[in-house]
């Protein structure tokens, strides 16, 4: 009986040993990993301080078509979206060392904080950063959208007014673009003009 119980009592040391070492080993494990992630992984406050200062480096002033061009490297650019019954249009003047940029391309427009914009129609400011969207060419098309928008601004009579881009889809059916346009006129109707989908 004695034998029996010093037995047991062997026995359950020996599990309570490996218990503990698969424990101390468990937890050396879980130490290390947050040692060794914490050299890589940024705090989410730090995170957030570098995201804020990004975006007080620049401000978006404005997106939208370039629906026309001056000698001056100005580019009117024109947003799509209407707020409050009109689309906001401002001439741009290009700052040095941006993309290229060209008739009928979508751009997005930057400036530093605390720049002041006077608001006449259209805007005219100097931009600190432009940013060119990516050029979209549906499979089968020969023309990119901006090319396609830039020859029906050309072909488009827009008199003495603005111009505006509303939509712009490729036809894969007809091998046509259709573009449909407006003038910043408040009687203007939406028209939809075609292109032929050919350099």
């Amino acid at each position: 009986m004695n034998q029996n119980r010093t037995l047991q009592k062997s026995q359950i040391k020996r599990i309570q040993n490996i218990c503990n070492r698969r424990v101390a080993i468990l937890a050396f494990i879980c130490i290390m990993a947050i040692v060794l992630g914490g050299c890589h992984v940024q705090s989410p406050l730090q995170s957030d301080r570098e995201t804020k200062k990004a975006d007080e480096k620049f401000v978006l002033i404005t997106n939208g078509y370039v629906v026309d061009t001056n000698d001056s490297n100005q580019i009117l650019v024109v947003s799509s979206k209407e707020t409050n019954s009109s689309h906001d249009a401002s001439w741009v003047s290009i700052p040095t060392g941006s993309p290229q940029i060209t008739l009928g391309t979508q751009v997005k427009v930057y400036v530093k904080p605390g720049t002041g914009i006077d608001d006449p129609y259209p805007r005219n400011f100097t931009a600190d950063q432009i940013e060119v969207e990516p050029e979209v060419k549906p499979n089968g098309a020969t023309l990119s959208r901006a090319q396609a928008v830039s020859k029906a601004l050309e072909q488009f009579e827009a008199d003495e007014y603005i111009p505006i881009v509303l939509q712009a889809d490729y036809d894969r059916s007809n091998e046509k673009w259709k573009i449909k346009l407006k003038t910043d006129q408040l009687k203007s109707q939406p028209v939809w003009q075609e292109v032929a989908d050919a350099v």
